[in-house]
């Protein structure tokens, strides 16, 4: 059994959000480009949830790359560049926006500014190219979803195909 996800690339969150965040020089997503990424790490309700799949597309519309992260192999560069995807049961995605705010997200859920930091690494210039997200470790818990109110922490280093520009 499958149930439909509709990713807005957190475009209506980016688009609400009024307050920008800064970067200090030095942290991940900072001018510097300091500051080291461990491996990749999603912690949801004290599980470890693996990412086995990485897809990343720019939003044209909030001028934005998006990296997706899956617990599942399934996802697709089409969906990615739609920004929908059909999961399967028990399937979930996560996503980190470097932006103004940086973003997270878990689910249904979008995390932002505050001590969110988000650094792109990588540059993708055509589908295929291989890009990164590094995370400052956040730890939230999600207003929706199936881990609404349970906690969740995400650091270090996402990777993913970059997919091209996403299409609406």
């Amino acid at each position: 059994m499958f149930k439909v996800a509709l990713i807005f690339s957190s475009g209506l969150c980016l688009a609400l959000a009024v307050l920008g965040c800064g970067k200090k020089d030095g942290e991940a997503g900072g001018e510097g480009g300091g500051g080291s990424c461990g491996p990749a790490k999603v912690v949801a309700d004290g599980k470890a949830w693996e990412v086995k799949k990485g897809l990343a597309v720019y939003d044209p519309k909030y001028k934005a790359t998006l990296v997706y992260g899956f617990n599942y192999d399934s996802a697709s560069c089409e969906s990615a560049i739609k920004g929908m995807f059909q999961h399967p049961e028990g399937g979930e995605s996560i996503r980190m926006v470097d932006s103004s705010p940086d973003a997270v997200g878990f689910g249904a859920h979008t995390q932002m500014g505050g001590e969110v930091n988000v650094e792109l690494q990588g540059k993708a210039e055509k589908a295929g190219d291989k890009i990164a997200a590094c995370v400052k470790e956040i730890k939230f818990k999600p207003a929706v979803g199936p881990y609404k109110d349970k906690e969740v922490t995400m650091s270090g280093k996402f990777e993913a195909e970059f997919c091209g520009e996403m299409k609406r």
